[in-house]
């Protein structure tokens, strides 16, 4: 049994050194991962859930072990959107977390399937959300300009794929953000909301997330090198 330590790891190295090691490994073997903390092992288990890999789960003391046979497999890739559920609760095997207090997102909602682009030649975007301020300039009409951008983003026909917040922007996913019903809109019709962990850790807001998926560097990175039009209003 191969062991691999993500104790005391900072995201995304977990998840990267998983991936590594899944790519390496041969199917039928046994691996198991030993760390600490519970957004690393969130993660984790979103990331086996997509992957279809079912895994044992032991707790010792202030560590985790999840421990999984190695199935039949190409190369694994990550799905940004897809592991990083927002507070603590440890997702159901087979099942992706769902977010804190915000509606479940439909499978095929109208504008996000890539045959819908196809069809109407749209370029598939994501919206980036670094600040609480929209462009240069004084600070308040600057926060009055990204509310009215956030609230109008809803009633478009051409809805974005992804949402990123990361910096300050996290906050705008909080409790009493002026935008938070329109975020929880945009999930419900759809669109995926990643919020940077590092970023709420800092700002100490992880328990007041009330939309969005906790991610990290790594699935943003990922995101922003995929998506073919990244938006920064």
């Amino acid at each position: 049994m191969a062991t691999i330590d993500v104790r005391n790891l900072a995201c995304p190295a977990p998840l990267i050194k998983t991936k590594q090691a899944l790519d390496k490994a041969e199917p039928g073997s046994t691996l198991q991962i030993v760390g600490n903390g519970a957004i690393p092992s969130n993660n984790l288990k979103n990331y086996l859930n997509e992957l279809g890999i079912n895994y044992k789960e032991v707790q010792v003391e202030e560590e985790w072990i999840l421990s999984f046979v190695v199935p039949e497999m190409g190369k694994t890739e990550v799905d940004a959107g897809s592991f990083c559920p927002t507070g603590n609760a440890a997702p159901a095997q087979g099942q992706t977390a769902p977010t804190k207090g915000a509606p479940v997102p439909p499978q095929n909602a109208p504008g996000q399937n890539p045959e819908d682009f196809q069809k109407t030649g749209r370029t598939p975007y994501m919206v980036v959300l670094k600040s609480l301020k929209m462009g240069q300039g004084e600070d308040a009409l600057g926060g009055l300009l990204m509310k009215s951008y956030v609230n109008v983003l809803p009633e478009l026909e051409h809805l974005p794929q992804t949402i990123c917040m990361y910096n300050e922007g996290v906050k705008l996913a909080i409790e009493g953000s002026p935008v938070l019903e329109a975020l929880q809109k945009l999930e419900a019709k759809g669109v995926k909301i990643i919020v940077c962990g590092t970023c709420t850790e800092y700002y100490s807001v992880s328990d007041k997330l009330k939309t969005g998926q906790i991610s990290n560097m790594f699935h943003i990175a990922n995101l922003m090198a995929s998506c073919p039009k990244v938006v920064y209003p």
